[in-house]
């Protein structure tokens, strides 16, 4: 019943629970499904929801959580710039198995993990993400390209106010590669022609 309502108002609502910790998926998840189902309970005593209606569930979640972002704006925008960059930069932990924080290794003096982990993030999400950016300007002008980078920028947008993790980028890596690539070309053309003039 819970579980099965809006994917996106689910991921809204984990959001706006700034007692929560963000990064703690074991005990986030069950904490959200306990939570739902005292709000369902309640709203269905008010006699307001059906529990068997997902989109009254969701509705449910949505009201909730703008209820708690109006309680702390300022706190709930911090929440978003310090979570968001998680959805498009990662160190590909999963890949790895190297679960830990690059603080913790920093403080653990254990260097190699650490350098594996930047190389990762640098060359394979923060590199092309960058050069992705880059690559919007040229792609004004190339109609497949502005179709690419409308994927990704779309998901970029859509997923300010929600819960984010990396699994929910990665259908977009192509197109962003599209753009990155794009990017890449108008770096390395603007810099060959300047280094030539020096040259001359």
């Amino acid at each position: 019943m819970v579980q099965d309502s809006g994917v996106a108002a689910s991921l809204f609502y984990v959001t706006t629970r700034l007692d929560w910790d963000q990064k703690d998926q074991a005990v986030l998840w069950p904490r959200f499904v306990e939570e739902t189902r005292r709000m369902v309970t309640a709203a269905e005593t008010r006699h307001q929801i059906n529990a068997q209606e997902e989109v009254r569930v969701a509705r449910l979640l949505l009201i909730e959580g703008i209820r708690n972002i109006r309680a702390n704006p300022g706190r709930y925008l911090v929440s978003r710039v310090r979570s968001f960059p998680y959805l498009f930069i990662t160190s590909y932990d999963s890949a790895t198995g190297i679960n830990q924080s690059f603080g913790t290794l920093a403080a653990q003096r254990d260097l190699l993990p650490l350098a594996a982990k930047l190389v990762l993030l640098v060359t394979f999400s923060l590199l092309p993400f960058l050069l992705g950016l880059v690559g919007l300007i040229p792609s004004r002008r190339n109609i497949t390209a502005a179709l690419c980078a409308t994927v990704w920028l779309f998901v970029l947008v859509f997923y300010i106010p929600l819960w984010v993790e990396p699994r929910y980028w990665t259908p977009c890596v192509p197109f962003l590669l599209i753009s990155s690539a794009l990017g890449a070309h108008m770096v390395w053309n603007r810099y060959s022609h300047r280094k030539s003039n020096d040259l001359i």
